[in-house]
């Protein structure tokens, strides 16, 4: 039960992960900006620094903001509101809700946590 919760406890860092990884891939490997979210949340995991983890997530959550007005630049191109345009609408804001949501509530994580509280997190 006690592994469970250390687990829940990362949900968010993990999630991140793969969403990187899955970026990473889909741009190509050498992609500068997959390669930087990657070392900042590797950072994270390793150093479980508080301030370190209010950066990344506070990063996280301005980079899907902008990634929203993206998607209403995206969707605004569209000439009719068709199949695709519904798909694009649909999928984008659920993916980025998720991304906003999972770094909120890192956000929220490392502003309650103190450093032992950090350090407890690993056990």
């Amino acid at each position: 039960m006690k592994n469970a919760r250390a687990i829940l406890k990362w949900i968010p860092e993990i999630y991140f992960m793969a969403s990187i990884i899955f970026y990473w891939i889909d741009t190509g490997l050498f992609n500068p900006f997959a390669i930087a979210f990657f070392l900042s949340l590797s950072l994270l995991l390793y150093f479980k620094s508080k301030v370190v983890g209010i950066v990344v997530s506070s990063l996280f959550i301005l980079i899907n903001m902008y990634m929203v007005l993206a998607l209403l630049s995206e969707f605004n191109e569209f000439p009719t509101f068709d199949h695709s345009a519904k798909n694009l609408l649909f999928f984008g804001l659920i993916y980025i809700g998720l991304n906003l949501t999972m770094g909120i509530i890192m956000l929220i994580k490392y502003i309650k946590s103190d450093k032992q509280s950090v350090l407890q997190m690993t056990v």
